[in-house]
C-alpha cells in the first residue's frame, strides 16, 4: 500500500510542478531546464549522501569498487 501512496505523490509532485510552469509562462524546455538540472543535481548528491550513511555501505562500496579475480571469474567468458 506504500507504493502506491509513493506512486500518487509522484503523479501529484508531478502536476503541481508543470502546473507551476506552465502558469508562470515559462516559454519552452530550455526555461525549466534552467531550474530542474540544478534540482536534479541536488537530488543525486543528497541520495549519496543518504546511501553513504547505510550501514555498512562502505564495505558494499569496496566489493564494487576493487572487485576480485574470483568475483571477475564468476562471470565467465566476456
Amino acid at each position: 500500500m506504500h507504493q502506491v501512496f509513493a506512486g500518487v505523490f509522484s503523479f501529484i509532485a508531478i502536476v503541481i510542478i508543470s502546473g507551476t510552469i506552465v502558469m508562470f509562462q515559462a516559454k519552452g524546455i530550455e526555461k525549466s531546464n534552467v531550474i530542474f538540472i540544478p534540482v536534479l543535481f541536488v537530488i543525486l548528491l543528497v541520495l549519496a549522501i543518504y546511501v553513504l550513511t547505510i550501514p555498512e555501505a562502505l564495505e558494499g562500496l569496496g566489493t564494487v569498487l576493487m572487485p576480485t579475480q574470483r568475483t571477475l571469474s564468476s562471470f565467465g567468458n566476456l
